[in-house]
């Protein structure tokens, strides 16, 4: 299975449990999840970027980190727990998002 970072998660019917994956194939609620978690890092990832090009706020930046840092843990906990292989580029940003993290907890 390939873990796409794609534009937009697919629909989901939740009489049928299905969804309609590339090419109109079916793929379970759990792919599913998997790409609704990469929707939700991309995303935050994305206002993480959006609020370090303008003038920043101290609070509302560290919520979007935080954000993102929770993002990105349930992310890899999804890939995880499917015993699917966690890029190790995901793996080092997760590390450096908790890091950030414990840094500006006190």
């Amino acid at each position: 299975m390939e873990i796409s970072l794609g534009d937009a998660a697919p629909a989901v019917s939740f009489e049928s449990g299905r969804a309609p994956g590339p090419g109109g194939a079916c793929v379970t609620t759990n792919e599913h999840s998997l790409d609704l978690l990469a929707l939700q890092v991309r995303e935050a990832r994305r206002r993480v970027a959006e609020q370090r090009r303008g003038p920043t706020n101290g609070s509302a930046v560290a919520e979007s980190r935080r954000r993102l840092r929770d993002d990105l843990e349930r992310f890899v906990g999804a890939l995880e727990a499917r015993n699917l292989p966690v890029p190790p580029a995901l793996r080092d940003e997760l590390a450096l998002h908790q890091r950030l993290g414990d840094q500006h907890s006190w």
